[in-house]
């Protein structure tokens, strides 16, 4: 009996193994490509950010100008492949003990002709992950602050560096 239990145990573990984490933990936005990403836009307040893809990113509000690529590439991979370490079903109606009446930061992209939202609220007691509402999904949920870290960026973050050579 003890050897039958022991056998599907390993069956399972070692020649059907699952991505528990995958399974338990799917992204926040499912079936999103970085190279259907057309615009992004940071909100803080009434401060808004926005860039926009033509050839490359470019910055349109608050100053124009190129974007820096290498940055947006991190906050696109971030983005696609963003999961929650928690999520809590909506049944809290009071979303101020979160941060989340007023988010301190809202980030919002146009993938494929539709407009999705995150609102990044308070960080955690132990500081290590921030509250989040997305805008498909009427639960709340926890993500790891150096993810949320690697989606907000401030203009000096995202403006390239590059000098230009002169005639």
């Amino acid at each position: 009996m003890l050897l039958g239990v022991a056998g599907l145990w390993g069956l399972g573990e070692f020649i059907f193994p699952q991505k528990s984490e995958e399974i338990k933990n799917p992204p926040l936005f499912q079936n999103l490509a970085a190279d259907k990403i057309q615009e992004i836009k940071w909100q803080r307040g009434a401060e808004v950010i926005h860039l926009k893809k033509d050839k490359g990113w470019k910055i349109i509000q608050p100053i124009p100008g190129p974007a820096d690529s290498r940055v947006i590439d991190g906050v696109l991979q971030t983005l696609i492949h963003l999961r929650p370490e928690r999520r809590f079903s909506e049944s809290r109606s009071d979303l101020k003990e979160f941060g989340l009446d007023s988010p301190k930061v809202k980030i919002l992209f146009l993938s494929q002709g539709k407009w999705s939202e995150i609102q990044v609220g308070k960080k955690t007691a132990v500081g290590t992950a921030d509250y989040v509402k997305i805008s498909n999904s009427p639960d709340l949920f926890l993500v790891e602050d150096y993810l949320i870290k690697a989606l907000d960026h401030d203009l000096t973050d995202l403006r390239e560096k590059k000098v230009k050579k002169g005639p």
